[in-house]
């Protein structure tokens, strides 16, 4: 039952376009809904990113993307694999994640191209200087990485920074970094 005097406009369903871009690390699905970027996925199919819209985004309806011209998020990513971008500057959502989910993803958004740091050095900059291990957490269901470095992110140990793990694996991982031009790593 509604409040008298007030008007309840229908519920439309968000459209989510679903695109894939072919990089040297192979397929990256690119979701978008209108000009903001809702999700990334690094891997063959597109259906873990979709589990993640239906999660994050319910109600939503995916369809793929019209041929039309590249999207902003696509032409950005490929700049990127091509080594012409360092920088994004697309819109982005973090709808559908905790406050510190967010406040992780807002932290590593902020490291910059070829920068690498530690768990525990993100926990501080996220204000949580205890959790690194949440943060690994908050970093594990980062839905945009690359245009949000997860990958910079990297473990600490008694000989130095070590890799760490990583969503898309270690490999895209090491790849990325490589890509970027970061410091060697062990693994």
């Amino acid at each position: 039952m509604r409040a008298p005097g007030k008007a309840t406009a229908p519920l439309r369903p968000r459209t989510i376009a679903l695109r894939r871009l072919d990089t040297p690390l192979g397929a990256v699905w690119i979701a978008e809904e209108g000009r903001r970027l809702a999700g990334i996925h690094l891997g063959p199919s597109a259906g873990p990113l979709r589990r993640d819209l239906a999660r994050r985004l319910p109600g939503s309806r995916v369809v793929p993307a019209g041929r039309t011209a590249r999207s902003a998020a696509a032409s950005q990513l490929a700049e990127y694999f091509a080594g012409r971008r360092t920088r994004f500057s697309v819109a982005f959502s973090l709808e559908g994640l905790s406050p510190f989910t967010r406040r992780v993803l807002e932290a590593a958004a902020t490291i910059p191209h070829g920068a690498i740091v530690t768990y525990g050095e993100l926990a501080r900059q996220a204000g949580r200087p205890l959790a690194a291990r949440a943060v690994g957490g908050a970093l594990h269901v980062n839905p945009l990485p690359i245009v949000i470095p997860c990958h910079r992110v990297v473990a600490s140990g008694p000989s130095g920074p070590r890799l760490g793990g990583f969503g898309g694996g270690l490999a895209r991982k090491r790849a990325l970094l490589r890509l970027e031009g970061a410091p060697r790593l062990a693994p």
